[in-house]
């Protein structure tokens, strides 16, 4: 009995680049995907949307120059404006060093440098914290664009209205006091972001293009099969303003 000679395959150097190169490009189809979803969602949210100017060269320099690569942030941002041009809606640019979104707090009116990994916000409490680039989103819905001010009352009052749709999808986060667990929630890790199908199916019910099904109905299932309440009564989102 003669034992068969097991064969190593390899591939030449072109096919593994080929195959490399499929690869690349299948990426690239799917982030465009992603990117032509968020953005039609966005549109879809408002006339006017208010995003922080950034310089990503800058960045693609530090040390985000992988991440940025990744996620083409700098593409995605031209798509909207040129989408929203077409259709008649508005992307104004602010300048972070004006409003200092990640640094204001409402709560005390005050500014405060944060460090990087510095995530979570304190809201008000000791014991409650809020996601901190949710914090700078609200912030920015509710500044004053003319003055180039806050207005915190304003931000406060959106804050508690929103608080329970945060609290579900885990921006929002209560730790008491007398908790034993030792480490800052500052610097607490953050929740998977969500796509977004799965935003349109939380916030917007599914409405629009989406081939999901509505989640609206009070005390039905959401993406994760957790019941919950309507968002559009929980965080009543003026449009007009993203």
């Amino acid at each position: 009995m003669t034992e068969r000679s097991s064969r190593v395959w390899n591939l030449s150097k072109a096919r593994g680049i080929s195959s490399a190169c499929r690869s690349s490009v299948n990426c690239i189809g799917k982030l465009k995907c992603d990117h032509g979803q968020l953005i039609n969602l966005l549109l879809s949210l408002g006339g006017e949307i208010r995003i922080e100017k950034n310089s990503w060269a800058a960045f693609q320099r530090s040390h985000f120059g992988k991440s940025l690569g990744k996620s083409a942030v700098a593409g995605c941002l031209s798509q909207l404006k040129a989408k929203a041009e077409s259709a008649g809606l508005k992307v104004i640019e602010v300048a972070p060093y004006k409003l200092k979104l990640s640094q204001y707090d409402p709560y005390t009116d005050s500014f405060q440098k944060k460090e990087l990994r510095e995530r979570w916000h304190r809201a008000g409490t000791d014991e409650e914290y809020i996601q901190r680039d949710v914090l700078s989103a609200i912030l920015l819905y509710c500044a004053d664009l003319e003055t180039q001010t806050h207005i915190p009352k304003a931000a406060l009052a959106l804050l508690e209205g929103a608080k329970q749709l945060l609290k579900d999808a885990e921006y929002w986060k209560t730790q008491p006091t007398s908790s034993q667990d030792p480490r800052d929630p500052r610097f607490a890790p953050e929740p998977k972001a969500l796509t977004p199908e799965a935003v349109r199916l939380e916030i917007l019910g599914g409405s629009g293009d989406s081939p999901l099904q509505p989640s609206c109905p009070n005390g039905s299932k959401g993406a994760e099969g957790k019941v919950r309440a309507c968002s559009k009564e929980t965080f009543p989102l003026q449009r007009g303003v993203v």
